[in-house]
């Protein structure tokens, strides 16, 4: 199964990539791939479910969790958030939401956080196939401590 990295659009300006992030990779059966969209994106060798992270880093705008929320799942068609929260992570105020439609023609699931800290948004994301979803979601659990 190919899956699709979700870029959001923060406004005018120029952004570029967060540096000198501290991560833990995703185990097995995540490998490490390309992607053009994410700053590091891991596919799994079974279901094909994948966990990446996007950092975008710019003074001219600040959008608010709820705006970067909307513009993630607006790639999505018959999208919905079955569930949104208000969290705290890395010292900041996060948004943590799954959500569900259809990406060329297949039926995705996503859980998401965004987050914004230092003048810059991430969002790091657990996705693939709706049926297949959970099997692995403990990985992405552990991605994101």
């Amino acid at each position: 199964m190919q899956t699709s990295c979700v870029s959001v659009n923060v406004g005018a300006g120029k952004s570029e990539k967060a540096e000198d992030l501290q991560i833990t990779e995703p185990a097995e059966p995540f490998v490490k791939k390309s992607d053009s969209l994410s700053d590091r994106l891991w596919t799994s060798k079974e279901t094909g479910n994948t966990i990446s992270y996007l950092s975008e880093c710019t003074l001219k705008s600040d959008p608010s969790l709820e705006s970067l929320q909307t513009d993630y799942i607006s790639v999505l068609k018959n999208s919905e958030i079955i569930q949104s929260k208000i969290i705290q992570y890395n010292q900041r105020e996060g948004i943590r939401f799954q959500s569900k439609g259809t990406l060329d023609g297949i039926l995705v699931k996503f859980e998401s956080l965004i987050f914004k800290k230092n003048n810059c948004n991430y969002t790091l994301t657990y996705g693939g196939r709706e049926k297949g979803f959970e099997k692995e979601k403990s990985f992405f659990e552990k991605f994101l401590k």
